[in-house]
């Protein structure tokens, strides 16, 4: 596909197969789907196409049940990974989006921000790194915000190791490991929880 860039992650996200396409260009998703599958070589090989569809909550699936799949739309591009697995959610979002004039109280808690300050400085770059984070925990989780708000959702750990960052996301007492990565102007999260745990999730 004409603009596709594939991107090779640290360690810990290896088996992730990551691109990107120019969000200007019209993409059919299904052949953007089938080529990130082709590199991941998964196995059996393909013989055909992939069939993409989208469940009632927006969450993509491929007919390939043993790879999870993702999209996500940031500073002109979309992205599209896939994972072994059933779970996966990711995220991009840049500082561009979080300016003076953003609803920081009805998003986010002081407190994750102070954290994320501690390791990233700049609030509004703090800001773009906790939303990439809990957006791709409720894309793996499946129902996006349907039944809960962003602020459920809380940053209560920020480290940096082997070349990506590992972030502690809590929902409603239950914690949600993230890896995020830098691509330059903006960040990219990452989450393939257990599906059996994001399942069970409830308020209370």
């Amino acid at each position: 596909m004409h603009g596709f860039i594939s991107y090779s992650l640290p360690e810990p996200l290896r088996d992730i197969t990551l691109g990107s396409l120019p969000a200007a260009a019209p993409a059919d998703r299904c052949e953007f789907a089938h080529l990130l599958l082709l590199k991941a070589t998964v196995t059996p090989p393909l013989k055909s196409s992939p069939i993409l569809s989208y469940d009632n909550h927006g969450k993509p699936h491929t007919n390939r049940p043993d790879q999870a799949i993702s999209f996500s739309t940031c500073n002109s591009l979309i992205y599209g990974a896939v994972s072994p697995g059933t779970a996966l959610g990711i995220d991009g979002a840049t500082r561009n989006d979080f300016d003076s004039s953003y609803p920081y109280n009805r998003v986010f808690h002081l407190d994750e921000l102070d954290l994320g300050s501690s390791v990233l400085n700049e609030v509004d770059e703090t800001a773009a790194f906790v939303w990439a984070c809990k957006e791709s925990v409720v894309k793996a989780r499946g129902s996006g915000f349907r039944g809960i708000t962003p602020k459920d959702l809380r940053l209560v750990d920020i480290k940096h190791k082997d070349h990506c960052y590992r972030a502690t996301i809590t929902l409603f007492s239950q914690e949600i490991s993230t890896l995020v990565v830098s691509l330059g102007s903006h960040w990219l999260a990452i989450c393939r929880e257990n599906p059996s745990h994001i399942c069970n999730w409830r308020k209370g």
